[in-house]
């Protein structure tokens, strides 16, 4: 009688042992499951990231190339614009010649030498 019951408390211990590692086991399948899944979506997010980072990195040299682009503009158009400000400096000392040899002349016309 004593030997049925130990068996039987056994046999209810076992159960209760093997219900109890099913029940973690799937705990455990749960949780491996559910970091797969994260795992997953970390690598999908990584290889977006990487994309935009790609694509960011495409923009930057398209603007820095744009940006060097229009420092080359711009230095050429100082260089012009130096140019341009030499040559009107030459043009205003020749007018101011041409004035002064016109004075001159009127003035030697009115004093009868011309």
């Amino acid at each position: 009688d004593e030997l049925k019951r130990v068996r039987k408390a056994c046999k209810e211990a076992i159960k209760e042992a093997k219900a109890y590692a099913e029940d973690e086991s799937i705990k455990i399948e749960e949780r491996i499951a559910s970091l797969y899944a994260r795992l997953e979506q970390s690598l999908v997010d990584g290889k977006r990231f990487e994309k935009e980072t790609s694509v960011n990195r495409n923009k930057a040299d398209i603007l820095k190339k744009d940006i060097e682009d229009a420092l080359s503009k711009l230095s050429a158009a100082k260089n012009l614009s130096a140019r341009l400000l030499q040559q009107n400096k030459l043009l205003e000392a020749e007018k101011t010649a041409m004035l002064e040899e016109n004075k001159m002349i009127s003035e030697s016309e009115q004093n009868g030498y011309g």
